[in-house]
């Protein structure tokens, strides 16, 4: 009797066995929903949570951490430089300003700073600084100079372009070239090595304090902001201008945002849509996929550079936050209210909540908007300082810091 239970239960043991293999095989893997977004690898890059500006080189302003929940300003310091330029953050977690370009731990204590006292503003780096994947920080000062800075803050090497960089947003090729333009409208490659790989100029080229460099995510295309067009496609390859879309800038040079299959996102004009404002999609061959006619020179005129979250919804602003999906299709808009602007880049965490600093008589309103379009939080804090076209940095611990442009401040939000 007792073996004869002994083999029912070896059997039943079995038959639940190969149950369980059989609903594991027969599982049914569904596939990402339309616009779903993945960082794309970029091993030049360092590991950091915000390496460069905008976070990636696709200029998405996306996170994989939270932001802050509270709103709540943690500290605000000054530091002895003028700069134009965001924030970036090395592995080790030391925050990135430009200016003397200085180096801050997390609770704002000043480790070191690269460049000498007494500097004249305009020889300050102006650029947004980028981590390389050994740790080391490039940027570039106002009076051409393109610095590689060690982790220790000492400098390993200097090029001399002999022209003027002053924009926020240089960029990083996968081999670690680094590339910035001029405002003499020339686009300089700098080697590893601190040595020139090429230059292109072109007047065509905008390369004042707004203008950001775009990689799209095979890293062969470089999305530069133009001056008589809204902005041009180089072949990194060809060092040549394979197309070029849009109108040139009214007054602020908005940048381009990349998703991870290749598709562009623009806020500019063209006569597709008869010169009104407008968000394009454009397919990485530079054909209109979509556009969204928002109508709102605010935009183009006082705006912000957009962000677009995990799930391809795109967010821009000036005088009202809009959100547009993955198609193209209007979702909501906030507006601000009379004489209330987003001059700060947009960004966005894990969450799919959009930061963002509003700029009007009282002062600075720094908000945080669900992906809804409710309000999580905002905060008044008194400042007439500017902090115009900087872009934040998202960080560990639900933080953000930024910059201010031209008042040698740094802020800290939890």
């Amino acid at each position: 009797m007792n073996a004869r239970i002994l083999i029912l239960s070896c059997l039943l043991v079995l038959f639940v066995i190969s149950c369980k293999r059989d609903d594991s095989a027969t599982q049914i893997t569904l596939p990402d929903p339309p616009g779903k977004q993945y960082d794309i690898s970029w091993p030049s890059l360092a590991n950091s949570p915000w390496p460069m500006n905008h976070r990636d080189p696709q200029s998405t302003g996306r996170s994989k951490l939270l932001g802050p929940s509270a709103g709540m300003l943690e500290w605000n310091i000054e530091i002895s430089s003028f700069a134009y330029g965001g924030i970036a953050v090395t592995p080790d977690s030391l925050v990135l300003v430009s200016g003397r370009i200085t180096g801050l731990t997390m609770d704002g204590a000043q480790r070191w700073t690269a460049l000498p006292p007494g500097i004249k503003p305009f020889d300050e780096i102006q650029t947004t600084p980028i981590v390389r994947d050994d740790s080391v920080i490039l940027c570039a000062s106002g009076n051409g100079i393109v610095y590689a800075i060690n982790p220790n803050g000492s400098i390993q090497w200097q090029y001399a372009t002999n022209e003027n960089i002053v924009h926020v947003g240089p960029n990083i090729g996968l081999d670690g070239t680094y590339y910035c333009i001029s405002s003499q409208s020339t686009l300089f490659a700098i080697n590893r090595n601190g040595t020139l790989k090429w230059k292109l100029t072109d007047p065509r080229f905008f390369g004042w304090s707004s203008a950001t460099l775009t990689f799209s995510p095979d890293g062969q295309t470089l999305y530069v902001p133009g001056l008589t067009v809204g902005f041009c496609a180089i072949d990194i390859s060809s060092r040549s201008v394979k197309w070029t879309f849009g109108y040139g800038p009214d007054i602020l040079t908005i940048a381009p945002i990349v998703d991870c299959v290749g598709n562009i996102y623009f806020l500019g004009k063209d006569s597709s849509t008869a010169g009104k404002p407008s968000l394009f999609s454009l397919r990485p061959d530079g054909s209109i996929r979509w556009a969204y006619v928002h109508g709102n020179k605010d935009v183009l005129e006082e705006g912000s550079d957009p962000t677009i979250d995990v799930s391809g919804n795109i967010y821009f602003a000036g005088d009202t936050l809009y959100s547009v999906d993955y198609e193209g299709h209007f979702r909501w808009k906030l507006g601000f209210g009379i004489g209330q602007h987003c001059w700060l880049s947009l960004v966005c965490d894990a969450n799919s909540t959009v930061y963002l600093s509003i700029f009007g008589s009282g002062g600075y309103t720094e908000m945080a908007a669900g992906s809804d379009g409710n309000i999580l939080w905002n905060t008044l804090f008194n400042t007439s300082r500017y902090l115009l076209n900087t872009s934040p940095a998202i960080l560990s611990g639900n933080r953000i810091i930024m910059q201010g442009q031209k008042n040698a401040q740094v802020y800290k939000w939890r």
